[in-house]
């Protein structure tokens, strides 16, 4: 999917620098991670082929692959450090198949080598995210 756009509706993600495997966010605050998370939710809805799994999926006891597809274009993991090691073969599985994003504050276990990315949300509707 390098430098490829994400078009959903009247939605964009733009991903530049990006195949399959596990990206991580730099540890930033306030960068719209929380906003992309939930366009990702709202294109979900609509029937397109993008997933977020967060923490309160995790305490509701669904697994990322009761959200989450490896035919899904994109799949982000939202504060990742709350569960990081329930859930090791599934991540490595969805790594395989298509983009992971993860948001993980401080250090935490990543069942497979990933690189880092830079999210740049242009207003709430339309992101850039670029693999380092």
């Amino acid at each position: 999917m390098d430098g490829n756009i994400l078009k959903i509706r009247k939605y964009s993600i733009v991903l530049k620098n990006m195949n399959n495997g596990l990206y991580v966010f730099y540890n930033e605050s306030s960068t719209g991670k929380t906003c992309l998370k939930n366009l990702l939710d709202k294109c979900k809805e609509f029937g397109e082929p993008v997933s977020a799994y967060t923490y309160l999926d995790y305490m509701y006891k669904l697994s990322p692959s009761m959200k989450c597809k490896p035919t899904d274009s994109l799949v982000m993991f939202d504060r990742y450090d709350m569960y990081a090691k329930e859930f090791p073969d599934e991540v490595r599985n969805l790594a395989e198949h298509t983009i992971v994003l993860v948001d993980s504050k401080g250090s935490s276990f990543l069942p497979v080598s990933y690189r880092v990315c830079i999210l740049d949300m242009l207003d709430p509707e339309h992101f850039q995210i670029v693999g380092e």
